[in-house]
């Protein structure tokens, strides 16, 4: 390759019932609680720079979106802040997503697609309606949620998701990914070594395929 390739990123770790994360570039993390939004993360762009500053002190000409002053695989150290712990609470949702998901959707309607259906609904219908948006040129659409739930009420769970052993100091969560270029994410059942990463590689490229397929 002529160029070191780029990329962005969100992760965000769940432990002792609590949250923490950080990103690096444009990718994003919400959290939702009680049908309104808690906390977004704040993209490494451009845009989302001036508008974080006073009015007076704004940039009035038209900012191209898609620049990002960091990102991993550039020249420059990445920027990024660990942000948290913030403890979770029962119904709280948790989505990470690429920009070819909120691009695409005003963020009214992504909040309100999460709080009024389950997260295994709402996953699939959001990265859906990202794709038909943005039509044949569409961008990588993906998307990880989860609602956060306690043990006592793990059976009342209906993603269809399989969810973690119960243990003296974890809870619970029903959990949906979706993507629009690999499909649906498999668990990962088998130690992550070299042939596990060959198998992952081999059928995220078959889902990519029957994609390109489906939408020719």
């Amino acid at each position: 390759m002529l160029d070191c390739p780029r990329t962005t990123l969100v992760v965000v770790v769940v432990q002792a019932g609590k949250v923490s994360w950080t990103h690096c570039g444009d990718s994003r993390f919400y959290l939702l609680r009680s049908d309104a939004l808690l906390v977004r993360t704040r993209d490494h762009s451009l845009v989302e720079q001036s508008i974080s500053r006073p009015p007076d002190a704004r940039v009035t000409t038209r900012l191209n979106r898609n620049v990002l002053f960091t990102c991993l695989g550039s020249p420059t150290r990445p920027i990024f802040k660990v942000e948290g712990p913030v403890p979770l609470q029962r119904g709280d949702r948790l989505m990470l997503c690429s920009d070819g998901l909120w691009s695409n959707l005003p963020e009214k309607d992504i909040v309100l697609d999460l709080c009024r259906d389950s997260v295994a609904r709402a996953v699939p219908g959001l990265v859906e309606k990202a794709l038909r948006q943005n039509g044949a040129s569409s961008d990588n659409v993906t998307c990880l949620a989860l609602e956060w739930e306690t043990h006592d009420n793990v059976d009342a769970i209906s993603t269809g998701a399989p969810t973690q052993p119960a243990d003296a100091d974890a809870a619970s969560a029903g959990s949906s990914s979706s993507s629009g270029s690999s499909g649906w994410l498999d668990t990962l059942i088998e130690p992550f070594d070299d042939a596990a990463i060959e198998r992952s590689v081999q059928k995220i490229n078959a889902a990519i395929r029957r994609s390109t397929e489906r939408n020719h």
